[in-house]
């Protein structure tokens, strides 16, 4: 299958993922963001199910999942960085900590 019908699906599935997580299911968003992942990796993927994994209180999780968005994305640094207060060079911290 070509690059592009894989990364329509995959969007499809994300969105059927934000879906389930507005609607506080996140086991399924999660469930849905995987899949997405599986089909074509993207940065939106990632960041949502490093959300959806901080709602499960799985921080180490969600960092992971920060680094892997900023890794297909390099642009998402700042916007992270700005959400998450991320150190400037060492990469995603958790949410709340701070930066000297």
């Amino acid at each position: 299958m070509d690059d592009s019908v894989l990364k329509h699906e995959a969007l499809a599935l994300w969105t059927k993922g934000q879906r389930h997580q507005l609607r506080g299911d996140i086991e399924r968003a999660i469930e849905l963001y995987t899949k997405s992942l599986a089909l074509y990796p993207t940065a939106e993927a990632y960041t949502f199910r490093g959300w959806a994994y901080s709602f499960q209180g799985r921080l180490d999780d969600a960092i992971d999942e920060c680094k892997k968005a900023i890794a297909v994305d390099p642009d998402l640094r700042q916007p992270v960085q700005r959400h998450w207060i991320l150190p400037p060079q060492e990469g995603p911290a958790r949410p709340g900590d701070r930066v000297a």
